[in-house]
């Protein structure tokens, strides 16, 4: 995540997806509308997933 004022940043999360997956995988995050939420998706045990992280409570980036 990166804050445009101050251009510092923070990595939410890092995940490594399945090999077999690689060419559908898109880590690339969308925000929810209210920007409490960030939606990403995600390989687990195999599957492809859709998830999302509340960022609400995140403390200043540094």
């Amino acid at each position: 995540m990166i804050d445009l004022e101050t251009q510092k940043s923070m990595v939410l999360a890092q995940f490594y997806y399945d090999t077999k997956h690689s060419g559908n995988a898109h880590a690339h995050p969308t925000f929810s509308n209210d920007g409490k939420k960030v939606i990403f998706s995600m390989d687990r045990g195999g599957h492809m997933w859709t998830a999302y992280m509340d960022i609400t409570d995140i403390e200043e980036i540094k």
